[in-house]
């Protein structure tokens, strides 16, 4: 039979036996300690402070991301950008680190164990194995589809000189877009930029396919339909203005007829249908040719 009693400071009937089971979880929470561990990671490049690409994975492959920091999270790929330093909590236990930057680095990583309640600092120094800035190349990224405000971060943690950040992007669902931006580069330092007058006129299924338009000065009237006006005439309409267009994939059907009428600067081969982990070959549903 279980017994009760008067509880006499509160004045409230206790069950003895909850209120001795608490006591004994209580103990016990506290004997074990805390149940999460701090890694204090911190990323060089030749020694200086620089930023990159981090992955964290644990013993099971399961991704963890960095909450203080700008993350991605898309087809497999899970990555924090880390600029110099960051501090994550994490369960205890193994974990792979794993630090990439541009083309001319080689990847950097460490497997870390992490004690609960203990902080561990974890160094990643990445390699690099050339510098093309010295012999007259530079590096850039004609289609990006990030936020404004992330690319500096981006281009400096890619290494890319030039990022072009796609402000407009047309022909999809109608949609409220921010003021069309007054100036085209943003200097971030003297190696690198982020270029924001560029739009993207991109018609899928029955339409014709893509464009890029790349530092143009003029915002694009919203106002299209499937096929008309023909993405002729906007790559015509920024060339005209001092723009740089990108024909986007080879796939597209307006390829052939901008390619005949001159109005191509460049096109994206190894494109955004190819990803870290995956390559997107249904390119029929999107109106390929």
């Amino acid at each position: 039979m279980t017994k009760f009693g008067l509880g006499r400071q509160s004045g409230c009937i206790v069950h003895g036996t909850l209120r001795q089971s608490w006591f004994l979880l209580a103990a016990s929470a506290l004997a074990q300690g805390p149940s999460t561990a701090t890694l204090d990671l911190y990323l060089t490049v030749e020694g200086k402070p620089a930023a990159a690409r981090v992955y964290i994975t644990d013993e099971s492959g399961k991704p963890h991301l960095i909450p203080s920091t700008v993350t991605y999270s898309r087809r497999g790929e899970d990555h924090s950008i880390v600029d110099q330093s960051a501090a994550v909590t994490l369960p205890p236990g193994k974990y792979r680190v794993r630090a990439e930057k541009g083309v001319e680095f080689r990847p950097a990583e460490k497997t870390v164990t992490l004690a609960a309640g203990e902080p561990t600092r974890l160094d990643l120094d990445i390699p690099r194995f050339y510098n093309m800035n010295e012999q007259g190349w530079y590096s850039g990224d004609l289609h990006i589809h990030r936020a404004a405000e992330d690319m500096p971060l981006l281009v400096r943690a890619e290494d890319l000189n030039i990022g072009p950040t796609i402000t407009h992007h047309l022909g999809g669902r109608a949609r409220e877009w921010p003021a069309f931006p007054s100036s085209p580069f943003q200097a971030v330092d003297p190696t690198h930029f982020v270029s924001q007058q560029n739009q993207e006129v991109e018609r899928l299924g029955k339409g014709h396919g893509a464009v890029v338009l790349l530092n143009t000065a003029r915002a694009i009237d919203p106002q299209m339909s499937t096929l008309y006006p023909m993405e002729l005439e906007y790559c015509r309409l920024a060339r005209t203005h001092g723009g740089f267009v990108d024909a986007e994939k080879p796939i597209w059907k307006n390829v052939p007829v901008n390619v005949a009428f001159g109005v191509i600067d460049a096109i994206g081969i190894v494109n955004n249908h190819f990803h870290p982990r995956e390559v997107m070959v249904d390119a029929e549903k999107w109106g390929s040719m």
